[in-house]
C-alpha cells in the first residue's frame, strides 16, 4: 500500500468532502475557454527574467522580482522602479542557462515584504523582510538596509537547502518551496509573530508523498489548503503534478496535469477558480496561462493563452490576473524581453 492509499482509507470521508471542493472550485464539467477567447494587455515590457509578481495591499502597486537585473522594481506608468537592489547574481537552467537573483516576492502588509533567492551552495539562499520604500525614495540594499534574513541551515538530520522558488501565506505561517534537497522537496515555514517572520524550519517534505521532485509554485485554496505544483524533471516531459495537502502538512490527494513545469499557481478572489502558468523549459514555445478544471478522471488543464516561458501570476482584488514572461532566446542567448501582462475578466466569467 503507498502513501496515498493509506491516507484514502485513514481519512475516506475527508478525501471524498475535499474531492468535491476542489470540483467545485474549478468548475465541474466545465469547457473553459478557447485560446483565441482571451486576450490580454502589456502592462510593462523589455524586462529581463522576471520571476515573481507581487500586488501591494492598499495601493494596488504591481512589484516585480527582476531577478536577471538583480532587483526588485515597481511598476509606475509601464516602467520599473527600483526599490531593492544589490543581489548578488547567479544561475540555474542547463540549456538556456539564466541569470538569477531575486525568485519570489509576498507581502505581509503594505510596507513589509518577503523577498526568497536561490542559486546558492545550500544554506546561503535567503527569504529577506524588508520594509519597502514609498515612490520616489531611493531604493534598499540587501546588503546593508535589510530588517531579517531567514536561511534554512542543516541540522543532525538534514543538511541544508534553499532555492526558495514561490511563496504563500497560511494563517499566521509563511511557507516556500524549496529546491536543493531533490530528495525531500521541503515546504519550509515561518511563524508570523507581530507580522514579522521568525525562525524557518522544514514543516513537510512533498517529495514522500507523490515521488515526483522539485516543488515550485504554491498557494492556499479558499478552503485553507496547502496546494503545490511539482514541477517535475526538466526534460521534455509531462509530468507536472498538482498536489493537496492539509494546514498541518498532511498529504490529501494528487492529481495529474498533462503539463510540464508548473511555475505558479493562483486562485481567483471571486469564483476560487484555480490558474496555473507552464514554464515548459524543453519546449518554450508551448508554456502558456492554463485554467486546471476538475473531471470525473482527475484533473484537466484548459490553456487560456500561449505565453513564452511564463514565470509567474497574481491576482488583484478586484479579479484582474497578472502574469510575468521571462520572454524569448535569440541563439540561445538571454535578452531583456520579458514582460508584464494584464488578463480581465478571467475570474468573473460563469463559462
Amino acid at each position: 500500500m503507498d502513501a496515498q492509499d493509506s491516507v484514502c482509507c485513514r481519512q475516506p470521508a475527508k478525501m471524498i468532502a475535499r474531492v468535491l471542493c476542489f470540483v467545485l472550485m474549478l468548475g465541474f464539467a466545465s469547457t473553459g475557454y478557447s485560446q483565441d477567447e482571451v486576450e490580454f494587455e502589456i502592462v510593462a515590457e523589455n524586462l529581463q527574467n522576471p520571476r515573481a509578481i507581487a500586488i501591494q495591499p492598499e495601493t494596488g502597486h504591481l512589484f516585480v522580482a527582476e531577478s536577471g537585473a538583480l532587483r526588485v522594481v515597481r511598476i509606475v506608468s509601464g516602467e520599473p522602479e527600483e526599490v531593492v537592489i544589490g543581489f548578488a547574481k547567479d544561475y540555474t537552467g542547463k540549456s538556456p542557462i539564466y541569470e538569477i537573483g531575486p525568485l519570489s516576492l509576498l507581502f505581509l502588509d503594505r510596507d513589509t515584504l518577503l523577498i526568497s533567492d536561490g542559486g546558492k551552495e545550500a544554506g546561503m539562499d535567503q527569504i529577506r523582510v524588508v520594509k519597502v520604500p514609498e515612490r520616489g525614495d531611493p531604493p534598499v540594499k540587501v546588503n546593508s538596509d535589510v530588517d531579517q534574513r531567514l536561511r534554512l541551515q542543516s541540522d543532525d538530520q538534514h543538511s541544508a537547502d534553499g532555492n526558495f522558488w514561490a511563496m504563500t501565506k497560511l494563517e499566521d505561517y509563511v511557507l516556500a518551496t524549496c529546491g536543493d534537497d531533490l530528495r525531500n522537496g521541503w515546504i519550509a515555514r515561518s511563524a508570523i509573530r507581530g507580522n514579522r517572520p521568525t525562525t524557518l524550519r522544514r514543516f513537510f517534505s512533498t517529495v514522500r508523498s507523490v515521488r515526483t521532485r522539485i516543488p515550485h509554485g504554491i498557494t492556499t485554496s479558499p478552503e485553507g489548503e496547502i496546494v503545490v505544483a511539482q514541477a517535475g524533471e526538466i526534460q521534455d516531459e509531462r509530468d507536472s503534478l498538482l498536489v493537496f495537502f492539509g494546514a498541518e502538512g498532511d498529504f490529501l490527494d494528487s492529481f495529474e496535469t498533462g503539463l510540464n513545469d508548473i511555475y505558479g499557481l493562483a486562485y481567483g478572489p471571486n469564483q476560487g477558480r484555480l490558474f496555473a502558468v507552464d514554464f515548459c523549459n524543453a519546449r518554450p514555445n508551448e508554456g502558456g496561462l492554463y485554467k486546471l478544471v476538475a473531471t470525473r478522471e482527475g484533473c484537466r488543464a484548459v490553456q487560456l493563452a500561449s505565453l513564452p516561458r511564463p514565470s509567474s501570476l497574481a491576482f488583484s482584488d478586484t479579479g484582474d490576473l497578472y502574469v510575468t514572461t521571462v520572454g524569448r532566446f535569440v541563439e540561445g542567448a538571454e535578452v531583456s524581453n520579458g514582460r508584464v501582462l494584464r488578463f480581465s475578466g478571467l475570474d468573473q466569467s460563469e463559462k
